[in-house]
């Protein structure tokens, strides 16, 4: 539900692909995904899964700002 909500907000422009928020609710999206399929032992789709949310931490982790 939370990836749904994601792309219809992003599709609504209400949200920015770039934003914090949109990357979040792909993390969070991915991870109650993989969280579900694991519980079912549907264990192909988790693969997918796992790389949706290593881009969303990915996108997150440009966005911090850089150490000194």
């Amino acid at each position: 539900m939370v990836l749904l909500a994601a792309y219809a907000l992003l599709s609504a422009g209400r949200l920015h692909q770039a934003s914090a928020t949109f990357q979040w609710m792909n993390l969070a999206g991915a991870v109650g995904l993989m969280a579900n399929q694991a519980f079912h032992g549907s264990w192909p789709p988790i693969a997918v899964n796992l790389v949706w949310a290593a881009i969303a931490v990915a996108a997150l982790l440009r966005r911090r700002p850089p150490r000194l």
